[in-house]
């Protein structure tokens, strides 16, 4: 059995859950191999990239869409906008024709990750002939050209029109589709959100949620931790991660309201991911973007609190990370979160986008320290019982087997 995982990065939260589940497949025995459009590190066991000419800027923005020239540049001037309002939007379309790479062609089952700027939607699923299980790792897939509703919403009179026209030309792209042809969702939250729209209304959704390392994001000594890392022995440690804390998603807003509700004289705030030297803020340590992986396993396990302030969100590594390592969560029950985070046991859900009640979960566990630790147990034996790379690699290979 020849699995071939597609995905547009190497990096990211979606790339690092496809090379997870690439890797445990290796781990299992199974021949998976992964294709790159963007394969910066090149440091992937059987990982590939996808060799072709790269298009210009534009090209990769909006492929060769059937759009007129107006449209194009009307979207072109709202990507290039520095006032836009959303994260972040793509078309699926590329002028890329993934069929013809030797491993499409070699590969007995097709798994898609997170693919824009490198599917084009029209010649792959029109041409392809090969088993597809399509993992959604947000909801670009059954929106138009946004990757989550909140920026849906945001731009109903600029982009609404557009993103109707997309979702109309996805529906009848995927009406090409043979019966080989199923849907996985890492979340709960994200299987309702595809059983119920209207792209993929009729098809069969699988929950798999994502797995973690649990050998290499494992609980450490705290104090020796602290010591190393030079942070007061008296500090109580907030960690927030996110690959772009500005990021309006991700919360970083959010958690700063929070954190100014509180007594913050004996925490020690660390902000991991990219930023500029103007959005620093006094009181917080900004370590920049961590590749290290077994630095930053250190710093989750040496945080006392873990928060996830996001306003919309699948199922974040970082939380799964985290937990992993032993250290409580407080976030908002939003999204795929409320998968992991379990209120009162594996750590505090807050009512979504309510500053004010997320800095009373975080006070909480930053003053109850027997609570802290109790809950922090308990996130670990959660992980090992439903996340490892094991189990989700052993739920891949049952479902791959029914594929074929």
């Amino acid at each position: 059995m020849k699995i071939l995982h597609i995905s547009t990065y190497d990096r990211g939260g979606a790339a690092i859950a496809a090379i997870r589940l690439h890797e445990g497949l290796l781990n299992g025995g199974i021949a998976s191999k992964i294709l790159f459009l963007h394969n910066s590190k090149k440091n992937v066991d059987e990982g590939y990239s996808f060799k072709r000419k790269r298009p210009s800027f534009l090209s990769r923005k909006l492929g060769y869409l059937g759009l007129n020239d107006t449209t194009k540049k009307k979207l072109k001037r709202e990507i290039q906008s520095k006032s836009a309002n959303y994260d972040y939007v793509s078309i699926p379309y590329s002028s890329y024709d993934i069929n013809t790479s030797d491993l499409v062609k070699d590969a007995d089952i097709i798994n898609l990750h997170w693919v824009s700027q490198f599917l084009d939607w029209r010649s792959f699923f029109y041409k392809n002939e090969k088993p597809i299980v399509w993992t959604m790792h947000d909801m670009n897939p059954i929106l138009g050209v946004f990757h989550y509703e909140g920026d849906k919403e945001k731009n109903k009179t600029t982009l609404g029109k557009l993103d109707n026209k997309i979702i109309a030309e996805k529906t009848h792209i995927l009406k090409s589709i043979g019966k080989k042809f199923e849907i996985v969702a890492p979340s709960k939250w994200l299987q309702r959100e595809v059983e119920q729209s209207s792209i993929f209304s009729g098809w069969k959704v699988r929950h798999i949620p994502y797995g973690v390392n649990e050998n290499l994001f494992k609980p450490f000594d705290k104090n020796i931790l602290k010591e190393l890392l030079g942070i007061p022995i008296d500090k109580r440690i907030v960690l927030f991660v996110s690959e772009d804390l500005k990021s309006r998603r991700k919360g970083m807003d959010l958690l700063l309201d929070a954190l100014e509700t509180i007594d913050k004289s004996k925490l020690h705030i660390i902000a991991v991911g990219g930023h500029t030297k103007t959005e620093k803020l006094n009181g917080i340590h900004y370590t920049g973007y961590i590749q290290n992986i077994e630095y930053m396993r250190l710093i989750y396990a040496v945080a006392d609190v873990f928060v996830i302030p996001a306003r919309e969100d699948n199922l974040p590594n970082t939380v799964l990370e985290s937990m992993s390592c032993g250290t409580p969560v407080v976030g908002f029950g939003v999204g795929g979160i409320p998968d992991m985070i379990i209120h009162g046991e594996t750590g505090l859900l807050a009512e979504p986008e309510n500053s004010k009640d997320l800095g009373q979960k975080i006070y909480q566990l930053i003053n109850e320290k027997e609570l802290g630790v109790k809950m922090g147990q308990q996130a670990r034996q959660l992980v090992l019982q439903r996340y490892t790379l094991d189990k989700q690699a052993q739920n891949y290979i049952d479902f791959y087997q029914y594929m074929i």
